[in-house]
């Protein structure tokens, strides 16, 4: 039975000659294992006055028992890395081991672990602190501290960490700090022989102290209960913390398991909003890897639902604007990548540049497809925005030109093509034709500009006979001759009758034989043929009041059709 020591005794240690509470049954500063021999009353603080002779013969009696307890030795122990042997806490008064409760867990559920029986007494009945302590592999003699390496497994079963240890209590327990513990559910000793021993329990352990003493399995049987296990210990100090939360979040990253990640990231912010710019990093990067792993496998719907959910928890962090962009800009939401991409630029100050960049490749396309969808103004009008940003961009001139030509605004397109080639002289194979259609329907001096329809197969122009009558005429380069309606010659008082010629043409309704007459003069917005031989007649179908300008007068001027543009221009030779 344990003996119940008085308030003023203590338990001396005879290792490191520490006195330690009674209720202290491994010592905290060598791992020794304290039992009710030790027993001794701590002397007073205030030392006694003796004579001379009685404080030498003091001195000398206190030395020789200083070398027979090991003293010299402890001192005098190898150097280990700091690595090897944890810090050691202060030794605390007994008043402060009375509150101990508050920041320590010690045997939470069992008995202290006792030596043995036999071992009380060493071989010839003499005591370990006569015989000396005995450390595995070193045999009898003044005790050192022996290194071990402690391997840590998770919940899951996969390897923690592996940390060292120092070996204490005649090779029964490992002193270590109790934050390499922390979060291990199942622990394994290399011992210094290499034998590798389980981990039976946890004998202490102290988060205030940083200290942990880990029992080795197996146990002597004289123990009765067993001391708390990894796992327990986990379970009540680990478990649904930010610490586990976030080595979750990191173990899951490494494993690509994005999703997961950004879960535990979120739990870790949840439990603890002072952790933001702790795991803001990690967050982020697993959104990033999230988005663009669903982006590869054809998710992007899915992927940009998560990047406005990253938004939403890192509203400061510009490589998740950036990616939030690009984003947008593949939906084809211009305007919205553009905003992201702005402030992505003000967060980034360092890749605003590149940022910047990426602005204006996405007026770039946002006003390709306006031009696709045949929103000339529109597009004129992104491509002058872009170009506040980028006055020297020959490619941006370029698409501008073409927008401006599209909308017939043609000097503005021909500046816009000038300047193109200003800033860019080797884009002269692309701008030059762009360039001249520009000038060609430009018209000018003896110049006819006839504007139609984009795309539309017919044509049409309005011409004055003889000064007096305006005639609307089909162009129709396959028509030898020039067509004009009857009702329009009569008002100029020529009559089919009249007429003294007649040809043979060939008409939709097959072989016709029609009249022929001259005109005095045709013109076409002020450009003149004068003296003009024209057929007589009448289309069929809703056209019979429209006449057809064939090529009698084409061929008398240079002609230049854009039906992309919808424009045509006749220039005098």
């Amino acid at each position: 039975m344990e003996q119940r020591l008085g308030p003023d005794l203590y338990l001396a240690c005879p290792v490191c000659a520490t006195f330690n509470p009674g209720d202290c049954h491994i010592c905290p500063h060598c791992g020794h294992t304290l039992t009710g021999r030790h027993a001794a009353e701590k002397p007073s603080a205030r030392s006694p006055v003796h004579t001379g002779h009685s404080r030498w013969l003091i001195l000398s009696l206190a030395l020789a028992m200083g070398l027979q307890l090991g003293i010299v030795a402890y001192l005098w122990q190898p150097w280990q890395p700091s690595s090897l042997s944890p810090t050691n806490p202060p030794p605390q008064s007994h008043s402060e081991d009375t509150d101990a409760g508050r920041d320590k867990i010690e045997w939470a559920r069992t008995a202290p672990m006792q030596p043995p029986a036999t071992s009380a007494r060493g071989e010839g009945g003499v005591s370990p602190a006569a015989q000396g302590e005995k450390t595995p592999g070193h045999g009898t003699g003044s005790p050192t501290r022996v290194p071990v390496r402690v391997t840590l497994f998770d919940r899951e079963g996969d390897l923690l960490r592996q940390v060292n240890g120092t070996l204490a209590d005649h090779g029964r327990a490992v002193v270590t700090t109790f934050e390499h513990i922390q979060g291990a559910y199942r622990g394994t000793i290399r011992m210094p022989d290499r034998k590798v021993i389980s981990v039976g329990g946890v004998a202490q352990a102290d988060p205030a102290g940083n200290r942990a003493v880990l029992a080795l399995d197996p146990l002597p049987s004289e123990v009765g209960t067993l001391p708390l296990s990894l796992a327990e210990l986990a379970r009540t100090t680990y478990e649904e913390t930010p610490a586990e939360q976030r080595y979750l979040a990191e173990k899951r990253a490494r494993a690509g398991r994005w999703e997961e990640a950004i879960t535990h990231w979120k739990r870790v912010l949840e439990t603890d909003g002072s952790r933001q710019q702790d795991v803001e990093a990690g967050l982020e990067d697993a959104y990033l890897k999230s988005s663009a792993a669903a982006v590869a496998e054809g998710w992007g719907a899915e992927a940009h639902t998560s990047l406005l959910e990253a938004i939403a928890w890192l509203p400061e962090r510009g490589a998740l604007r950036a990616r939030l962009a690009e984003s947008h800009l593949a939906r084809g939401e211009y305007r919205e990548a553009i905003d992201q991409y702005w402030l992505a630029s003000e967060l980034v100050s360092s890749q605003a540049p590149d940022l910047m960049q990426a602005i204006v490749r996405t007026y770039r396309v946002w006003g390709d497809e306006l031009l696709r969808q045949g929103q000339f103004i529109a597009a004129a009008n992104t491509f002058r925005e872009a170009l506040q940003l980028d006055h020297k961009n020959a490619e941006l001139y370029l698409a501008w030109g073409k927008a401006e030509l599209r909308q017939r605004d043609l000097p503005i397109a021909i500046q816009a093509f000038e300047a193109a080639l200003t800033y860019d002289p080797s884009l002269f194979q692309e701008v030059e034709p762009y360039l001249t259609k520009a000038h060609a329907l430009l018209g000018g001096p003896q110049t006819a500009v006839i504007d139609f329809s984009p795309g539309s197969p017919r044509i049409e122009v309005a011409v004055v006979l003889n000064g007096r009558v305006e005639v609307p005429l089909i162009i129709d380069t396959g028509a030898s001759m020039t067509f004009i309606p009857t009702w329009a010659m009569e008002r100029l008082g020529y009559g089919a009758q009249a007429t003294g010629r007649w040809v043979e043409v060939q008409t939709v309704g097959g072989p016709r034989r029609l009249p022929v007459t001259t005109v005095s003069r045709l013109e076409i917005q002020g450009l003149r043929v004068v003296d003009l031989p024209v057929v007589l007649g009448e289309l069929p179908g809703p056209h019979m009041r429209k006449g057809l300008l064939g090529m009698d007068v084409l061929r008398q001027f240079s002609v230049f059709v854009d039906h992309e543009v919808g424009r045509m221009t006749l220039r005098v030779r």
